[in-house]
């Protein structure tokens, strides 16, 4: 059964990599507007290279608790009610799948 306490956790790390991996121009302006992105993004991201593992990389070494909060508002802001309806299909399929091997175990 799936810990539904760290549900928020959950959505929060899905709304990022969503984020990372369907950004627009308009949200690399707004995550630019948080210094130390800006900063990794202009000094290490090579944008002849895919930019997703990339900026995950820096999110996870270079940028502070701080900045990785503000990126994370950000994100939630873009894509919440999408990694939410995404947790909630995942917790459904589980549910269904339960069932089904339950179903079948009985028999």
């Amino acid at each position: 059964m799936m810990n539904t306490e760290l549900s928020k956790e959950l959505i929060g790390i899905k709304a990022i990599n969503l984020m990372f991996f369907n950004y627009t121009q308009d949200i690399l302006e707004e995550m630019k507007t948080i210094r130390e992105f800006n900063h990794c993004w202009e000094n290490y991201v090579n944008l002849k290279e895919q930019t997703y593992m990339q900026i995950w990389e820096l999110y996870l070494t270079k940028i502070s608790y701080k900045g990785q909060t503000l990126l994370l508002e950000i994100a939630l802001k873009y894509y919440g009610e999408e990694a939410t309806r995404s947790f909630e299909n995942a917790i459904a399929t589980e549910k269904m799948l339960e069932a089904h091997i339950a179903k079948h175990s009985s028999k």
